[in-house]
């Protein structure tokens, strides 16, 4: 079963502070995009887009799970902080970003989707 909204086919983070660009991956069955663990302090960070968590204008959210160095399982007494769940707010130039800031870590993340384009011809072959 496909969670992603139609059409989209590829998703990227880009940081606007830094200009690093993060490529999102999925998983099966999983209603997320994915990006690789990061360092953040003494832990280790793991973002996602979720989309079935949706913010009241419809976009979704950044999740963000802390974990300790090497480990799988998240820190479950983060989960509680107002970080872990991000919701896009304006910059100073109009864009739509996802503001991160934890610790020495400090993200502007601009979401990016690449949309499948399709189109339907109908015709008679004789």
């Amino acid at each position: 079963m496909n969670y992603m909204p139609d059409g989209v086919v590829s998703a990227r983070l880009k940081d606007l502070k830094t200009g690093q660009i993060y490529d999102l991956t999925t998983r099966p069955g999983s209603r997320c995009h994915f990006v690789d663990k990061l360092p953040c302090g003494v832990y280790e960070i793991g973002m996602r887009i979720d989309w079935k968590h949706m913010d009241i204008n419809g976009y979704p959210t950044l999740d963000v799970d802390f974990f300790k160095p090497g480990q799988t399982k998240p820190i479950q007494k983060m989960k509680n902080q107002r970080m872990h769940h991000t919701h896009r707010t304006p910059n100073a130039t109009g864009e739509w970003v996802y503001q991160f800031n934890f610790d020495t870590l400090y993200m502007e993340l601009l979401l990016t989707l690449t949309r499948q384009n399709t189109v339907s011809l109908d015709c008679i072959l004789s």
